[in-house]
């Protein structure tokens, strides 16, 4: 499958930031979850989030013009049906209306 997404932010420090705000700010996603664990590594970061029933794993690398990323997803009770899926998403220009180079 093939689509578009636009990643307005600066960098990915801002990204990574910006990501783990929208879930520590978001009462539906607190309600049910929390996170766990975040980490940085070289080239991206990984947190974890405990939800009711499964533990879910989100890892996220960038590289010049590519981001890959990987969603984990432990189902507490029932391991066979847990999941694992890999994103991968390549530069394509700015996002509308940005300055150009501004975006990741």
């Amino acid at each position: 499958m093939t689509s578009r997404v636009c990643f307005p932010s600066a960098d990915y420090e801002a990204f990574r930031r910006e990501t783990l705000a929208q879930y520590e700010t978001n009462p539906e996603f607190l309600e049910g979850c929390r996170l766990s664990d975040s980490r940085e590594m070289p080239d991206g970061f990984a947190f974890a989030m405990d939800c009711k029933g499964s533990k879910i794993v989100l890892t996220f690398h960038f590289g010049k013009d590519s981001v890959s990323s990987t969603t984990r997803t432990l189902i507490t009770d029932r391991p066979e049906y847990s999941s694992e899926i890999l994103t991968l998403s390549r530069r394509v220009g700015d996002c509308p209306g940005q300055a150009p180079g501004k975006g990741t």
